[in-house]
């Protein structure tokens, strides 16, 4: 009979499934932050660390305890391999490929005129796995639709150029052929004909003089006089073939005017469709180069909310207080949109408002007192090395017992300089973050000359609610707006359709995978 524990429990897939998430989590941390790789393969580490703590810890407290049931063997099996197959999920074998391949199509450095992504790539691929824009793929598909009906109009026209090329070859060897010819005809230098004949049309054209044009022709017809027949027979057969390649030539000139004509007016509609399709992918390069090249200084891409390590308390609550005193000026000035006759003096409460955000005096004298420590650090720094330098050179004519006490001198003047700079550090540090502060007092006060330019104006402007909402567009940009502080500035929304896509593809392989295993173990 089959035992009861021989089955698969939701309990056991549960927590398969939340070990799978934390050991992918571990391996994105320790990779960015240690430099370790603990998935490095098919056989990480962490589920073969987690099977041993389960059998010889989880499971036996779970039996003294007789709360909880302890885990049997399928289950233990199935948790083990939940997360053996998500192993490579958050590194090689999902992450470090689906990530740049999902902002990789619209990739400047790759995706560009010479590669001719979107002739060769964009027309066949599926647009939602993809930052991109909608009807990408669409427009994609005209523009390689055109090029398919030029190519063959170029190649044709290329075809004819070749043969009327290949034809005035022909006829400038058959002319090559005629001097030689004709030179073995009147027992004459090869070429003295043509250059005579040559002579005497450009006298004709000119209207040159008619003794010296008689003159030529009469050493034209003396040199022509007594023909070899054998050899003019020959000659005349030259003459003939190359008037015949003349012809052929001039048949070319119609079909290849007529033809550059279809390709002229086709690569017209190819120039439209490529532009098109150029800015509509300028969108998309732009979606792309914001997340490879980050947020422009004042946007902020951590929802304020979050506690970063470039904050300290006293930041940290400015921050708040933006958020409450911009909310309060937004909503004055959203009121001043609806009450238009008292809307100046509703902008002046606006400023009144914001007038504490603006405030740098203690944000000043703070960065004072720390431009005087760090004065004073620099010095201790400069009298630490004047010091190691002076013991230095005693150490060199010390006896052994003095040159041990320099030595514990030395070694402790050097600790206490590694700890002065480590403290210059963060002094710098410090100083960095009052200055950021600084830049976003002076962001509200420009918001704030800008509501008082307003106020001066409201009567007499005519685009009272245009410049309510251009000032309104600035409060993101100083903490005060909702959506900065839970969420921040980074437009996730580019990645919501492709990850949603690429989720379904992972969800899929992953079952796939997991039968597998099940079926090997």
């Amino acid at each position: 009979m089959r035992n009861e524990n021989d089955n698969i429990t939701i309990r056991s897939i549960i927590i398969g499934m939340i070990l799978s998430g934390v050991f992918a989590a571990l391996t994105v941390v320790l990779e960015n932050r240690q430099g370790m790789l603990p998935s490095g393969n098919q056989l990480p580490l962490f589920p073969f660390i987690m099977l041993p703590i389960l059998v010889v810890l989880v499971n036996p407290a779970l039996r003294l305890v007789r709360i909880i049931k302890p885990l049997s063997l399928p289950e233990l099996l199935i948790i083990f391999v939940m997360c053996m197959v998500s192993s490579g999920i958050s590194t090689f074998g999902l992450t470090g490929q689906v990530v740049p391949i999902i902002s990789g199509l619209f990739n400047r450095e790759w995706n560009n005129d010479q590669t001719e992504w979107n002739r060769y790539v964009e027309p066949y691929i599926n647009e939602n796995f993809f930052i991109s824009e909608p009807g990408t793929s669409e427009l994609a598909k005209k523009y390689a639709a055109e090029i398919a009906i030029l190519t063959p109009l170029q190649t044709k026209l290329s075809e004819l150029a070749r043969q009327r090329d290949r034809t005035t070859q022909e006829i400038q060897a058959t002319n090559a052929k005629i001097r030689i010819q004709e030179a073995r005809t009147y027992g004459v230098v090869p070429g003295a004909i043509p250059n005579l004949k040559e002579q005497i049309k450009a006298l004709q054209d000119k209207n040159g003089n008619p003794n010296e044009l008689k003159a030529l022709q009469d050493k034209l017809a003396k040199m022509t006089a007594n023909p070899n027949q054998e050899e003019e027979e020959k000659l005349n057969k030259l003459i003939l073939k190359a008037e015949e390649l003349t012809k052929k030539r001039e048949t070319f000139v119609q079909p290849i005017e007529e033809q550059q004509k279809l390709v002229d007016a086709q690569e017209v509609i190819v120039t439209e469709r490529r532009n098109i399709l150029k800015e509509h992918d300028q969108k998309a390069f732009d979606k792309v180069q914001l997340f490879r090249r980050g947020l422009p200084p004042e946007k902020r891409s951590y929802p304020g909310i979050v506690f970063t390590m470039e904050d300290d308390a006293s930041s940290y609550f400015r921050r708040l207080a933006r958020l409450r005193n911009g909310r309060k000026a937004a909503d004055k000035l959203k009121v001043a949109k609806i009450n238009e006759s008292q809307g100046d003096a509703i902008l002046l409460e606006a400023i009144e408002a914001l007038r504490p955000c603006s405030e740098t005096k203690a944000i000043l004298d703070d960065i004072l007192v720390l431009t005087s420590t760090d004065t004073e650090l620099a010095q201790q720094v400069a009298n630490i090395n004047a010091e190691l330098a002076e013991l230095n050179q005693k150490k060199r004519i010390a006896t052994l017992d003095d040159m041990r006490r320099y030595e514990k001198q030395i070694d402790d003047l050097v600790s206490d300089r590694k700890d002065i700079q480590k403290d210059i550090e963060d002094n710098k540090k410090e100083i960095e973050r009052k200055n950021k502060e600084i830049v976003i007092c002076e962001r509200v006060s420009k918001t704030m000359k800008d509501i008082e330019d307003l106020a001066g104006d409201w009567h007499t402007t005519s685009r009272k609610n245009e410049k309510v909402d251009e000032i309104l567009a600035q409060f993101p940009d100083f903490d005060a707006s909702l959506s900065r502080f839970f969420i921040g500035q980074v437009p996730w929304s580019h990645w919501i359709r492709p990850l949603i896509g690429w989720g379904i593809v992972v969800a899929l392989t992953y079952l796939i995978l997991l039968s597998f295993n099940l079926l090997i173990f």
